[in-house]
């Protein structure tokens, strides 16, 4: 399997949540592990799914259903994944109050 790879971004923000990005992490079994336009990502604060424009500035992916079934699955663990990371986050923040 392949490492994740780290890509520094233009600052942009997610149009959802407004969360501000700087950069990207590839999953571990792209092959190019560099964002281009068209790609798409998730938003690590909401988990929206998101897509880079030619600017490399993300922007909300309408459509997701269209997506294969292998896409749309990958989605789904990555989504899940930024769920429980967010309520870990939230509850590790509440202990502390």
């Amino acid at each position: 399997m392949a490492e994740m790879v780290e890509t520094a971004l233009p600052d942009s923000k997610c149009p959802v949540c407004g969360y501000h990005f700087d950069a990207c992490t590839s999953m571990p079994d792209n092959n190019d592990p560099r964002p281009k336009p068209g790609d798409l990502s998730l938003c690590i604060n909401c988990a929206s799914v998101l897509y880079f424009d030619a600017n490399m500035s993300h922007v909300v992916y309408e459509h997701p259903e269209r997506l294969d079934r292998q896409t749309r699955a990958v989605l789904a663990r990555g989504q899940e994944a930024i769920r429980r990371t967010q309520e870990a986050i939230r509850k590790a923040k509440a202990a502390l109050t």
